[in-house]
């Protein structure tokens, strides 16, 4: 689209030790990804390229409101994609939810051990490439999330990360 915006957070000197392990706990052969810390654990979905699960370990509760691996009882029929429900968790709807909703990413361990954990997830969109890394460091509670977009399709310009939460 001819646009760059570079943004910096910083949250300090990156310390501990993160956790990162791959398993496919709905056994459906798509792995998941769960990165650990003290205080937090996030379960990433390679579908939808989300975050699933944010379970805050001091309050013993997941703060994202989730219906995975639950899917709608017409999950299977023809043209489901024009149809939405959610998974739940921190979705993201790009251009509009049918397009994004329910793509299957191509996941990537940047880094497994260390003082952080780190998860690329990329998706083809018909020519327009979305990519999302997922970084969660050893001594805080925030999950960074990086965005890089590639789009052909002035169409597909609108992105809404949306963390759906339980109330």
């Amino acid at each position: 689209l001819g646009m760059v915006s570079i943004n910096q957070l910083g949250v300090g000197k990156a310390e501990g030790s993160p956790t990162l392990t791959e398993v496919d706990l709905d056994s459906d052969g798509v792995d998941e990804y769960i990165l650990e810390n003290d205080s937090v654990k996030i379960t990433l979905l390679a579908t939808g390229g989300r975050v699933i699960e944010y379970f805050i370990k001091s309050r013993n509760d997941n703060a994202l409101y989730k219906i995975w691996p639950i899917k709608a009882v017409d999950d299977k029929r023809e043209y489901r994609k024009r149809g939405y429900y959610p998974y739940g968790g921190f979705e993201d709807f790009l251009g509009q939810a049918s397009m994004e909703t329910h793509k299957l990413y191509s996941a990537e361990v940047l880094k497994k051990e260390g003082d952080y954990v780190s998860v690329k997830m990329t998706a083809d969109y018909y020519g327009n490439i979305l990519e999302k890394t997922f970084t969660l460091y050893g001594n805080s509670p925030l999950l960074e999330v990086r965005y890089a977009f590639k789009f052909i399709n002035p169409e597909a310009n609108v992105i809404a990360p949306v963390p759906i939460l339980v109330l």
